[in-house]
This record gives C-alpha cells, structure tokens and sequence, in this order.
C-alpha cells in the first residue's frame, strides 16, 4: 500500500517541482529584479 501511495505520488512532485521551475524562469524572464519574491 504504502509502495503503491509513493510511486503514484512521484509524478505530482515532479509536476509541482516543475511548475515552480517554469514560475521562477517566468519572473525573471519577467523582471529579473524579483527573482527572489517568489521564494
């Protein structure tokens, strides 16, 4: 159960990870001076 819960997990990190990637590169592509707000 626990191994099943992990491994159907891994993909919605991977997504959030990402998506926060991608917010980051957004800002600064946006305004390099707010890079650092974000976080």
């Amino acid at each position: 159960m626990e191994f099943h819960e992990n491994k159907a997990k891994t993909p919605f990190i991977r997504l959030v990870q990402l998506w926060h990637a991608v917010r980051a590169l957004a800002a600064a592509n946006a305004d390099p001076t707010s890079v650092t707000a974000d976080e």
